[in-house]
């Protein structure tokens, strides 16, 4: 209920979104889809129609000073029955632990089977401090909601003051290259000569720390790709893909790079599988677009169409 509270709030959701996408055996909707309920009216039977989902995940965030609330609720999506509920005090400090926690009892819950590997990724906890991990958060948050420059600037500043805390957070490096990488995009226009070797650092530094970490290696590829490194970029994307299942970037920048070499159908089932993560966002219109290279201009005119219907704007 607090709005300056918001930036904790989306990101343990975004968080836990990321914990349960490592799990093989789940089918988990990339945060974009699912930030479009955050105040719905929707009933769970409704989302969970839109989003072609069997369960969904419901819970609130309540902080007082260095104490954290967490509620999580697990509801099945037919029913509307809930069948798990947990509520979690913690100190801001244990917040990271706290994630942990709620994605290995959602995933007890929903039975699915966790090889050792998985259960590895989601118990691992790296400490870090609230006021890292604050900066973090307001970085990803400011990043989140930018529509222009000065935006993504103020993201930089918040992952900068991260990395200056803490030299060996992982995550406020991909925050920074994800920044860099939006700053040298058409749409806000910095020189790409200065942003390009800013994300590379920043990534290469980020894989570093953290070798397995699915965003890192997809804005490798990403970058990889925009150098005509064409192998290279490849086994970044197809590491991202194993390590994550559930990301729907790594399936879309895939597809662009298949659709870079003539492979417009298989373009099109990764572009497919991307959507399938992530059915409400804008990158949908790489479907769109792959139709229109394969010259299937009446499929592609109906998908740009339907796009426009969720998102008049863009």
């Amino acid at each position: 209920g607090d709005p300056t509270q918001d930036y904790l709030a989306d990101g343990m959701t975004e968080e836990l979104i990321g914990r349960l996408a490592q799990i093989h055996d789940l089918r988990v909707i990339s945060r974009t889809s699912t930030m479009h309920f955050k105040d719905s009216q929707l009933s769970v039977p409704e989302i969970a129609k839109i989003l072609n989902v069997d369960a969904i995940v419901e819970g609130s965030v309540m902080r007082d000073g260095n104490r954290i609330r967490v509620h999580a609720q697990l509801i099945r999506a037919a029913t509307d029955e809930h069948f798990w509920s947990e509520t979690y005090d913690r100190e801001l400090r244990d917040v990271i632990t706290l994630e942990s926690e709620v994605a290995q009892s959602i995933a007890e819950k929903v039975e699915v089977t966790i090889t050792g590997k998985e259960r590895e990724r989601l118990a691992a906890v790296r400490p870090v401090s609230p006021e890292v991990y604050e900066s973090y958060l307001k970085g990803r948050f400011a990043l989140s909601k930018s529509n222009g420059r000065a935006g993504v600037e103020e993201s930089i500043g918040y992952f900068n003051e991260a990395i200056k805390k803490d030299p060996t957070f992982a995550p406020a490096y991909v925050g920074l290259a994800s920044a860099y990488d939006e700053l040298g995009s058409i749409f806000i226009g910095a020189p790409p000569e200065k942003t390009r070797p800013q994300v590379m650092i920043a990534i290469r530094k980020a894989l570093e720390l953290d070798p397995e970490s699915t965003e890192g290696h997809v804005l490798l590829a990403g970058m990889l790709e925009g150098q005509w490194q064409w192998s290279e970029a490849e086994a970044e994307y197809r590491r991202a893909l194993y390590l994550n299942p559930n990301d729907a970037t790594a399936p879309l920048g895939f597809a662009d790079w298949l659709l870079c070499h003539g492979r417009t159908e298989e373009a099109l089932e990764w572009a497919q599988r991307g959507r399938e993560l992530d059915p409400l966002a804008a990158s949908a219109d790489d479907i769109g677009w792959i139709l229109f290279c394969a010259r299937r201009y009446a499929e592609a005119e109906r998908e740009l169409r339907s796009l426009l219907a969720v998102h008049p704007d863009d």
